[in-house]
């Protein structure tokens, strides 16, 4: 889990203890992430993980009624194909794959939707891959190659959708309800209305050319390093670990040899790090035990020392090494850097030997 989600996390169990009934303004104008992009792409996320009305929601994006309630398996923020590229949300369901691009205040870059479409593919060649590329009406960027919704007809379909089913929970409800009350004030826009031009959204367009080279350059050094990162751990002559997942903002480790046990129990050890960690160099090193099935569970459960667990959680870490402060300014600095956060990784090991006796 990258820093924005823990961040968003941290923001949502805010939430849960705040007074939310009657408000004058949207839950991002109290909290001032109104212009955020990313925390609008993980509030939509957010509604999509949740089983009581995510398939309806991500219906009306996609303009059918393909998706059945219990198709939703997995929903990805900041998802990094093998090219580097990352879009904002992936949806894994059971007979397709779904990218959605969230662009509310910026627009395409060069190649960006046919990258990911080609990307998708590649994830399975057998099953369907559906782009949305998402926008305000105001926001006159469109795709070639993904379908383009805007806020307006997401707000309009929306609308027409129940979910007053008992089993929906009261938090559940009040964030789609804000969701939709946040699009309705500041994304929803009538066809001949001329929208209100804010001094943020002017000051961006007079630079948006530059923020898009100074991004384009930025990510493309970051996944450059975090590649080297990944051939280090692997190849490291002291102690070889394997990647069993790697995104936006973590990387999920096994020691050479545990790569398919742990994969079966849903123990590693998750090195995290924030979107301007080349900068602060702040990562942090956690063991993690998330999914367990197999024949290996009363193991788990002993070590563990609990009697029943299907998900911990990627929150709920079962331990939490040191943070290391790093550099990656120079290759001198970054190797350095490295065997610092390995000796923190190693400590951690040290730990919890016990999880690589199961058998």
């Amino acid at each position: 889990m990258d820093e924005t989600d823990k961040e968003f996390m941290e923001f949502i169990e805010k939430l849960r203890k705040t007074e939310t009934g009657n408000v004058v303004h949207t839950i991002p104008e109290v909290f001032g992430i109104q212009y955020k992009e990313v925390y609008i792409t993980k509030w939509l996320a957010y509604l999509l993980r949740q089983k009581y009305f995510s398939w309806k929601i991500l219906n009306a994006l996609i303009g059918s009624d393909i998706v059945k309630k219990n198709d939703i398996k997995n929903v990805y923020t900041e998802f990094v194909f093998k090219n580097g590229r990352r879009i904002d949300i992936l949806i894994e369901t059971q007979q397709r794959w779904i990218g959605i691009e969230n662009k509310i205040w910026s627009g395409e870059q060069k190649n960006q939707t046919s990258d990911y479409k080609e990307s998708m593919k590649e994830l399975s060649s057998d099953e369907e891959c559906i782009g949305i590329y998402l926008h305000p009406e105001q926001n006159k960027s469109e795709s070639n190659y993904f379908k383009n919704i805007t806020y307006t007809e997401l707000y309009d379909e929306l609308s027409k959708i129940d979910y007053s089913d008992e089993s929906t929970g009261s938090f559940e409800k009040m964030m789609f309800e804000q969701f939709m009350l946040y699009i309705k004030e500041c994304l929803y826009m009538k066809k001949g209305e001329f929208p209100e031009i804010s001094e943020n959204a002017i000051l961006y367009a007079q630079f948006i050319n530059k923020i898009s080279e100074i991004s384009d350059e930025y990510k493309s050094t970051y996944s450059k390093i975090i590649d080297w990162l990944k051939y280090k751990f692997e190849n490291n002559e002291g102690s070889k670990y394997e990647i069993l997942e790697s995104a936006e903002g973590y990387m999920q480790l096994a020691p050479k040899g545990c790569k398919d046990k742990w994969k079966e129990i849903g123990f590693h050890f998750e090195i995290l790090w924030s979107r301007d960690f080349m900068i602060n160099g702040i990562v942090k090193i956690e063991a993690h035990q998330e999914k367990t099935k197999g024949d290996n569970i009363s193991q788990v459960f002993n070590i563990l020392k609990i009697t029943d667990v299907e998900y911990r959680g990627h929150n709920k870490p079962v331990d939490t090494g040191e943070s290391v402060s790093c550099n990656f300014a120079t290759k001198d600095n970054a190797e350095d850097s490295f065997m610092k956060i390995l000796s923190e990784l190693e400590r951690l090991r040290a730990k919890h030997e016990e999880w690589e006796t199961i058998t």
